[in-house]
């Protein structure tokens, strides 16, 4: 589960390489969301609460383009 700011562009651009690393080693369930207007701060409820629904369930296989 990633979850970043929109504008918080060093923790973006980590949150990419990391993913990245993830499939590589074929990890699939995983889940990123940008907040849009939001930096560095953190999570409101609805992205919060979104992310914690999520971490009940598997999600679909993300396979990259």
């Amino acid at each position: 589960m990633y979850i970043s700011g929109q504008n918080d562009a060093v923790n973006v651009d980590k949150d990419a390489a990391s993913t990245d690393s993830l499939l590589e080693w074929c990890v699939i369930d995983w889940y990123a969301e940008r907040s849009p207007w939001a930096a560095h701060e953190v999570a409101g409820p609805p992205v919060l609460g979104r992310a914690l629904d999520l971490l009940d369930q598997h999600a679909q296989p993300i396979w990259p383009d």
